[in-house]
């Protein structure tokens, strides 16, 4: 198995994802949950490995911004952060309708190490369309897991990675693919080995095609496709044929029945939506299937949990096992968290380094009356400049009260004092009465 992971995230921001899903926070929403369950797992493969990367793919969006078509003006992460930021406080969006555009309507945060202004700016996300434009725009499921296969192949091809598509989606827009393209993609995602992984909001089934799984479930899995045409795909699929509604408004009008003309248009309508899910369902099924992926279903469970039944947070980890204690943040200022360990020093036996002592003038070595070796023991010097200075040319030593020690988080290294880890040991140093304090 590879050591280093390639995890592309694809999230979708269609206005059905602003509704809300149930949660302890009261505004929750399918999207809000999505959103976390990215950053939660993406912070996850930093704490990993360094060498870890992730990417992310946003559907729908209002502005078309990716590898295959990168717009002037957008210089990295944080400009991005900053357009999603816009959005959110009511600026009107316009909509990228120009055919000359490769897959348009999608935001690629790209695939590279982990930053902390990556998490920052996905943080920043929210769905830029609505009822009136949310049709017309393109960026859909199956564009945003090209362009997500696309980015893997350009950043990982031909080196050791371990490759996976994770989508969160509702699946209640309309997806219309041409099926020997998505073929094609998919044969590429096979001969990268990566799967495809897609947690399903509001689906009804799910189903996991990995290796294991494929193994205990052959006969069954041909039985099925015998008795359901529903996965052989055609040439152009299309999961928008419910019936119209001029036409069933035209069977409305025959029947006669005026007075439930609106209530017959609503149920029409939630019908169409249930017909789409249904189909794009399906899509995904198959696409999961043909990659040795799985189909997680939420089923009104959390979204982030759902996911850790196939990506397990802080796995192979010591001491990572979850308890609730108090963090105490001001004087009567208290609240109630859940504290894990997430990493452990852990010392390395090695052998002990030490100068032979050598007689100045015969340059023997020296030895004592027992007659073993005279030796001194070996110590490190580390001096530190001052960066400025240094390069005018003068050699300024940082004083030893300017230092502090830092810890690794992605590619950034975070400052820790002494007591702020002394009060991080703190909260791990007794098996009662624990708690974490704000220092």
């Amino acid at each position: 198995m590879a050591g280093k992971e390639a995890v592309v995230f694809v999230l979708d921001t269609f206005p059905s994802m602003n509704t809300p899903y149930p949660s302890k926070d009261s505004e929750s929403t399918r999207l809000s949950q999505s959103k976390r369950a990215v950053i939660n797992a993406i912070a996850d493969q930093s704490w990993r490995s360094k060498t870890h990367e992730c990417g992310c793919i946003v559907l729908k969006t209002g502005l078309t911004h990716h590898h295959m078509a990168v717009m002037d003006g957008i210089d990295d992460e944080n400009a991005l952060g900053y357009y999603f930021r816009k959005v959110a406080r009511g600026k009107r969006v316009h909509v990228d309708l120009d055919d000359d555009v490769h897959f348009p309507n999608l935001i690629e945060f790209d695939l590279n190490r982990i930053t902390p202004q990556t998490l920052r700016a996905i943080s920043h996300v929210c769905s830029t369309s609505d009822e009136s434009n949310a049709d017309i725009m393109q960026g859909d499921v199956c564009d945003g897991l090209i362009v997500a296969a696309d980015a893997l192949y350009q950043r990982t091809n031909g080196k050791k990675f371990k490759r996976k598509i994770v989508l969160f989606t509702d699946a209640e827009h309309k997806v219309s693919v041409d099926g020997s393209q998505l073929q094609t993609v998919l044969d590429g995602l096979n001969k990268m080995e990566c799967e495809v992984i897609v947690v399903g909001i509001g689906f009804d089934k799910e189903e996991d095609f990995s290796s294991t799984a494929k193994s205990s479930t052959d006969d069954s899995g041909i039985k099925q496709e015998e008795d359901d045409d529903d996965f052989d795909q055609p040439d152009t699929i299309t999961s928008n044929d419910a019936p119209t509604a001029e036409e069933t408004d035209n069977d409305i009008k025959e029947e006669g029945d005026v007075d439930n003309e609106e209530m017959e248009d609503l149920k029409i309508e939630s019908d169409n939506r249930a017909r789409i899910k249904r189909e794009n369902q399906m899509l995904l099924m198959s696409i999961a299937k043909e990659t040795g992926g799985c189909v997680l279903a939420t089923k009104g469970a959390d979204i982030e949990d759902t996911l850790h039944r196939k990506m397990p947070s802080k796995a192979g980890r010591k001491n990572a096992q979850r308890y609730e204690t108090d963090f105490h943040i001001a004087p009567n200022l208290t609240a109630s968290v859940r504290l894990a360990k997430m990493t452990e020093q852990c010392n390395l036996p090695s052998l002990k380094k030490a100068a032979v002592q050598f007689d100045p003038d015969s340059g023997d070595a020296l030895r004592d009356g027992a007659g073993e070796l005279m030796t001194n023991d070996i110590g490190t010097l580390t001096r530190h400049f001052e960066e400025e200075r240094l390069e005018a040319g003068i050699e300024k030593e940082v004083p030893l009260d300017m230092r502090v020690d830092a810890y690794r988080y992605g590619c950034d290294l975070i400052p820790v004092g002494k007591m702020d880890l002394a009060g991080i040991n703190a909260a791990f140093a007794g098996d009662t009465n624990r708690s974490i304090e704000m220092i």
